[in-house]
């Protein structure tokens, strides 16, 4: 896709261990991608990250407890449904979370656009959901146990 976008998503999910997480991404190929999660690393937590064309990885927000002492907000919560929005305008892109439809959004923070770090954009982006089951330290889970996340609706609007 083009131009202006708002993608959003409901999950369910029980991340556990670190690290789980389901949620959206976006990205386009060879230009970085951003990713916004319901997730785990070592506390319950909403993980905005996005990896940039010029090779920069940046954590926004992250369910680590050591966020903050390493310059990112830690936004912490424990529900297993949450919904999900990335709304890009121009050349960025807007992360916004809450916990239920009766809720008020809470916005996260933003990031470039793929491509718009001095890169040519893309001719377009891609935009889906994403489910990672990564076992790892702090607290990977020892038995590798499947991860399951449930969607209940994707919607994205054009323009």
């Amino acid at each position: 896709m083009t131009g202006d976008f708002t993608a959003e998503t409901e999950v369910t999910e029980n991340p556990r261990f670190s690290y789980q997480g389901a949620g959206l991404v976006i990205g386009a190929d060879n230009y970085g991608y951003i990713r916004l999660e319901r997730a785990y690393g070592d506390t319950g937590g909403i993980t905005f990250e996005y990896y940039r064309d010029d090779g920069k990885y940046i954590q926004v927000d992250y369910a680590f407890t050591t966020a903050e002492a390493k310059g990112r907000k830690l936004v912490r919560t424990d529900a297993t449904t949450v919904q999900l929005r990335l709304k890009r305008t121009g050349g960025t892109v807007t992360a916004s979370w809450r916990e239920s439809a009766t809720a008020d959004w809470q916005q996260l923070g933003q990031a470039p656009t793929p491509g718009s770090s001095g890169n040519p954009a893309p001719a377009s982006i891609s935009a889906g959901l994403s489910v990672l089951n990564r076992a790892q330290p702090p607290k990977g889970d020892p038995q590798k146990a499947p991860f399951t996340a449930s969607f209940d609706y994707a919607n994205l609007t054009c323009g």
